[in-house]
């Protein structure tokens, strides 16, 4: 099907997203939008059924997707912060330690699912300024120790080098570690975590940096961010230590370590893990996967992330109606979480 879709992907796909991208759409990064994984092929234009609905058509149909909703942002930001707020306090008036115990997992679910909308917010698909986007990805980032300057510019590295040697994530899951039972469970938990974000702010503290920050107030931006997360971090581990209180325990470090870590894990895991990696087609190194409404939002619509790759600017909400558009095109999605799952073991794209 790559003779049908690829000319018009091409053609847009450098258009469009470059036109929007410069309004900020995917943020001020000097790296391009993401580089087009599809070949040109002569002549398969006019066999394409896109090509035959009409660029026009295709072209507003875009444009609308990539329409932003304040309000529906200002929604997400509000249920993130309503469910926090609930069970924090549940977890505080409960005494039976099994719904205590329920509702830290919940907590972490929610602290999980807020790391997704900071991964909205980082390409400016919440507000349409940029300071907007920063502070509520960052109040959502930062309950999971991540920083969101520095989670913005890799992400973006990661969107433009997909498929290369140069990728690399924040969250970089290694598909080798599902094979080995210690590993997993170490990488699902996210062990290292709290030590590899202090190796980070030691190294920027130094003046080190990673190379994607193309400029030193990108850089300050991540090493302010940084110190205030870890100023936070470190005093309520002193707290807690010294015994003055167990509140960050019980409504941060357990909800967080003991569960969030790895529900990010199983939102993340899919979207990579078991493609080909080594190709530059999104189609090969990404998966889309159809889920029910629930994981829908948990994941903020992570699930379609071939669509996410290939067009970052549309709407999170929008993205079912561009994997049905695709889907037309034989850009096919794993049609269950299940067995989305369970190609990323085996190691299969679909």
């Amino acid at each position: 099907m790559r003779h049908k879709v690829a000319p018009l992907f091409e053609n847009y796909f450098s258009e469009f997203i470059q036109r929007v991208g410069q309004r900020g759409m995917l943020g001020r990064s000097n790296a391009p939008a993401v580089v087009s994984p599809f070949s040109r092929s002569a002549g398969a234009a006019a066999n394409s059924k896109l090509a035959t609905a009409g660029e026009a058509t295709f072209r507003a149909l875009l444009i609308g997707w990539s329409q932003r909703s304040v309000s529906r942002s200002l929604m997400k930001a509000g249920v993130y912060a309503g469910s926090a707020g609930t069970l924090i306090a549940a977890i505080l008036l409960f005494k039976s330690w099994w719904a205590v115990l329920i509702c830290q997992a919940l907590l972490g679910l929610v602290y999980a699912h807020g790391l997704e909308l900071t991964h909205e917010a980082l390409h400016h698909n919440m507000f349409e300024r940029n300071r907007y986007n920063r502070i509520l990805g960052f109040i959502t980032a930062a309950p999971m120790l991540v920083s969101y300057s520095h989670y913005r510019f890799q992400h973006l590295h990661h969107h433009r080098f997909v498929g290369t040697a140069q990728d690399k994530e924040l969250f970089d899951y290694d598909a080798r570690s599902l094979r080995n039972p210690i590993a997993f469970i170490a990488r699902a938990f996210n062990l290292m975590r709290i030590p590899a974000f202090f190796r980070t702010l030691l190294r920027m503290w130094r003046g080190q940096f990673p190379d994607v920050f193309a400029t030193p107030a990108q850089q300050n931006d991540a090493l302010v961010e940084y110190i205030i997360i870890a100023s936070v971090f470190t005093l309520a581990l002193t707290l807690t230590l010294l015994g003055v209180t167990n509140f960050f325990l019980m409504v941060w470090l357990i909800p967080w370590l003991g569960f969030g870590e790895f529900f990010h894990f199983l939102i993340e895991l899919p979207e990579h893990i078991g493609c080909d990696k080594t190709s530059r087609d999104v189609r090969v190194n990404t998966r889309t996967y159809l889920t029910n409404p629930v994981w829908f939002y948990i994941a903020n619509g992570n699930n379609y992330h071939i669509e996410h790759h290939l067009y970052p600017h549309v709407a999170v909400h929008k993205l079912r109606y561009l994997c049905a558009y695709l889907a037309n095109e034989g850009v096919t999605p794993v049609p269950s979480t299940f067995r989305a799952f369970r190609a990323l073991f085996a190691g299969r794209q679909k």
